[in-house]
């Protein structure tokens, strides 16, 4: 705490994961801390501090907040209310799915001989020539792709909550670019509502698909497409994750979006080589899109690659499917 009031001034990032008890057992006392007046960007990881707390402390910093990172745990109707009625100036909000660990570490499952193999298949790719689509594997992985792929493998493993009901509040923030909710649970109003926001730059979706009364339906899908095609907002960067309802058709639709500039899809087994295909020749891609990542959709092929590959050029595709 010491160390905090010292800085009121000139701290401008705070990351608060899963802090210790103070000596009586409760939360820490965050009222006692001066304002921190320069606080551009806050982390609350694991239930870090109380929720009652944690909106007193959105109240105090609203007004100098411009990113904000937040666990499935911390989102309430009470942080959301301050969050859309207080903090104008937030361009940045992720909500993460919560790990049962203190500090979480989101990686694949690995054969216990895996850099063997992995030698083993570096070596093949130089020895033999040419090489199929599979062993040439695009490996720029952006910060963007890697936060869905990641993210996503801990939303699926552990509990995660829906979204609040008053969720359609944040349509009202002013300067907000960039929304990630790949640690929570979604509905078809819910990614509606998020197609309306005028000034929405980034956006991170995951469903988990496993609760069907709630999940995303293609037709809810459909409508999102649609309301991000037609209200010619500044959407440049989209990535789903774990849509099972996703198939060709709303691929086709995702392509009519002509502010789009990428699209990264994870996991979504309902898109095929003709959904990529309706999807990049009605995308603008002579005017601003450019990139495309899909990783895991079990029902692509070689065929739907290689037309990307023609479409695009190998360096802004970026493909990885496990077998």
């Amino acid at each position: 705490m010491a160390v905090l009031e010292k800085a009121s001034s000139t701290l401008q990032v705070l990351s608060l994961r899963r802090i210790p008890y103070n000596e009586s057992g409760g939360w820490f006392d965050f009222k006692k801390i001066k304002k921190l007046q320069r606080l551009a960007k806050l982390t609350v990881a694991g239930r870090a501090i109380d929720t009652d707390v944690l909106v007193d402390f959105l109240c105090a910093h609203a007004s100098t907040l411009e990113q904000l990172h937040l666990t499935s745990s911390d989102i309430s109707e009470s942080v959301l209310q301050v969050v859309s009625s207080k903090m104008l100036c937030l361009k940045h909000l992720s909500v993460s799915a919560e790990s049962s660990e203190p500090f979480p570490r989101v990686i694949p499952r690995r054969h216990p001989h895996h850099r063997e193999r992995q030698q083993q298949s570096l070596t093949r790719r130089n020895e033999q020539q040419p090489q199929s689509i599979h062993q040439q594997q695009n490996r720029l992985h952006t910060r963007t792709s890697r936060r869905l792929l990641h993210r996503t493998r801990s939303f699926i493993e552990f509990p995660v909550p829906s979204i609040p009901q008053n969720f359609h509040l944040l349509t009202q923030l002013p300067a907000i670019q960039e929304i990630d909710l790949s640690g929570m649970r979604l509905s078809d109003a819910a990614i509606q509502s998020l197609g309306s926001i005028q000034s929405l730059q980034s956006l991170w979706l995951a469903d988990s698909g496993k609760n069907p009364d709630n999940a995303v339906t293609r037709d809810g899908l459909l409508v999102f497409a649609s309301i991000l095609s037609s209200n010619k907002n500044a959407l440049r960067h989209l990535a789903l994750g774990y849509f099972p309802s996703m198939d060709d058709t709303v691929m086709a639709a995702f392509g009519e979006i002509r502010s789009l500039r990428s699209l990264c899809i994870t996991s979504c087994a309902g898109v095929t080589d003709t959904g990529l295909e309706n999807f990049l020749d009605t995308a603008p891609l002579s005017t601003c899109f450019t990139v495309i990542r899909i990783y895991h959709c079990k029902r692509l092929t070689e065929s739907g690659v290689q037309y990307a590959y023609n479409k695009l050029g190998r360096a802004n595709v970026s493909y990885w499917h496990s077998l």
